[in-house]
């Protein structure tokens, strides 16, 4: 991706300021004038566009740390997009995909790297989890169901590992009786506070 295309996208994102105020960049212009500070909108997204050209480097080399992980965490959300022409923004999504195996006591660094797609498409996570073969915490969003696929394009199926603490995964559960299911998974938790002290005293 170019630096003209980083510009583009970034003036169109509502990119944090310094003192994530998250405020699009013509709002933080407009606050700086206030201040007596006359940048123009136009010149904060030439500084934004320079620096994810030159940070994007960083931000490769950390997802190609990730995904040689055995576990992540991968989720999407929302993000507001300008939409020039039409008077309101439109909906992109940003894709986060974490390591943090702090917890238990695990020797890799956490970390996390994100990504922006226009939509929540399956497909998107697929691209981003090439070269991941490992085992993919998420929620209860089907979209990832296709990693699971022998056709899976960038690697080997991925085994998913849904959240049990999201409602969708609790009433899963409650109508499958899985009892035995969740006791285990209790008994598991008690064996972590046991073996491991600092799990109760983690930040």
């Amino acid at each position: 991706m170019n630096r003209e295309v980083h510009v583009r996208f970034w003036e169109r994102v509502r990119v944090k300021s310094p003192r994530a105020t998250r405020l699009p960049l013509y709002r933080q212009s407009q606050i700086l004038a206030r201040a007596g500070l006359e940048l123009h909108h136009a010149v904060l997204a030439d500084w934004v566009g320079k620096a994810a050209f030159h940070l994007r480097p960083v931000v490769d080399r950390l997802a190609e740390h990730l995904k040689r992980s055995g576990k992540l965490f991968m989720d999407e959300t929302t993000a507001p997009v300008l939409d020039p022409g039409r008077g309101r923004t439109k909906t992109g999504y940003l894709w986060a995909l974490a390591r943090d195996d702090r917890p238990w006591g695990g020797d890799d660094p956490p970390g996390v790297a994100y990504f922006y797609a226009p939509g929540r498409a399956g497909e998107n996570a697929e691209t981003f989890l090439t070269g991941f073969d490992g085992i993919l915490q998420v929620a209860g969003y089907t979209g990832y169901n296709r990693l699971t696929k022998p056709s899976r394009k960038g690697g080997d199926p991925i085994r998913l590992a849904h959240c049990w603490h999201r409602p969708k995964g609790r009433d899963r559960a409650r109508r499958t009786r899985c009892r035995s299911t969740l006791g285990n998974q209790h008994d598991l938790s008690r064996s972590y506070d046991h073996r491991n002290p600092s799990w109760n005293n983690r930040d």
